[in-house]
């Protein structure tokens, strides 16, 4: 099956059962009209501390300095922007596997909304204290109901895309998914941490040129691994795998059908960047963005379909393709 039937069978599972698309649209409302937790003297403090901690560093290059210190300047306004914007509760909707909501983005890839304010104002802000044992105890159970959530939420777009399979029941899958985000957020911290302090010797010993190389060699090699484990969630929820297992099925999919899945990602993740720009376009505080959550919740259901679709066909030729290897 192509990528573009992938998509097309997508949309009509979701046609067919349009209720699918009333669970992202209620955590967007939520989201939106609902009270904002947040931090921002956390935020406040990670800027100053980045903030003094590069201006006091020595350098030997002042055009690479007055550099720095430009881009120091972007980076704690963004942090305030971000600081501002920041809401706890984005926590529902959350890796590796969520209900999705428009008012989460990954920047730069997916654009988010982020909102300020509603139609009737300015949402309720909790304001959080800025010691870290506060803010995790609070975030850990927002995000173990998220992944709840996600998992609940799959499930039943899973059932719609083949009713005769039999699916993952919702505890152990909600155990499995807490555990592989467990898994990969602990690998990954680790591997950030060492990618960043490779960069650092580097920067130090040949240069920041070739530290911006190092970084850029890391970062790819992490952003394949994302894409050989991106169908892990798939595994858990449709073939009632295991962890590792699941992670194992991924990467053979991967493996055998690297053109197919690269494209599937980026079609899907274009559409999905390219529709989230257009329901941004109106304010915060305009009733026109109803229409935008709309419109996102329809298409996030659209490519969740596709790609448990897109997952279960190259599983069936992943199965035949091994009996052929056993039977020759």
């Amino acid at each position: 099956m192509s990528v573009f039937s992938t998509i097309r069978k997508g949309l009509d599972t979701v046609a067919a059962y349009p209720e699918l698309v009333v669970p992202p649209i209620l955590l967007d409302l939520f989201l939106w009209f609902g009270p904002r937790l947040t931090s921002r003297a956390l935020f406040q403090r990670i800027a100053d501390l980045v903030s003094e901690s590069i201006r006091t560093a020595p350098t030997l290059d002042t055009e690479f300095s007055q550099q720095m210190a430009a881009q120091l300047d972007l980076f704690i306004e963004l942090v305030g922007q971000f600081g501002e914007r920041f809401n706890i509760f984005w926590g529902l909707s959350n890796f590796p596997i969520a209900v999705p909501s428009s008012m989460i983005g990954i920047l730069p890839f997916l654009p988010g909304r982020m909102p300020l304010a509603n139609p009737l104002g300015r949402p309720m802000i909790i304001e959080i204290p800025m010691q870290i044992p506060a803010i995790v105890l609070v975030s850990l159970p927002i995000l173990v109901v998220g992944m709840g959530l996600g998992t609940l939420y799959h499930r039943w777009i899973a059932s719609k895309t083949d009713q005769a399979e039999e699916l993952v029941p919702f505890f152990i899958g909600w155990i499995r998914v807490l555990l592989l985000a467990a898994l990969l957020g602990s690998v990954g911290f680790v591997l950030m941490f060492g990618i960043l302090f490779v960069v650092g010797l580097v920067n130090l010993i040949l240069g920041p040129q070739i530290g911006i190389l190092v970084m850029g060699l890391g970062f790819s090699l992490l952003l394949g691994a994302i894409i050989y484990l991106f169908f892990t969630p798939y595994a858990i929820i449709r073939n009632r795998r295991n962890i590792l297992i699941a992670m194992l099925d991924s990467f053979n999919i991967v493996r055998i059908n690297i053109i197919g899945t690269l494209f599937y990602l980026l079609t899907a993740g274009g559409l999905l960047h390219l529709t989230n720009m257009v329901w941004l376009m109106p304010e915060d505080g305009s009733w026109y963005t109803l229409l935008g959550i709309v419109g996102h919740g329809f298409i996030s259901s659209v490519l969740i379909a596709s790609g448990y679709i897109f997952y279960q066909d190259r599983m069936v030729f992943l199965e035949n393709l091994k009996k052929r290897l056993f039977s020759a």
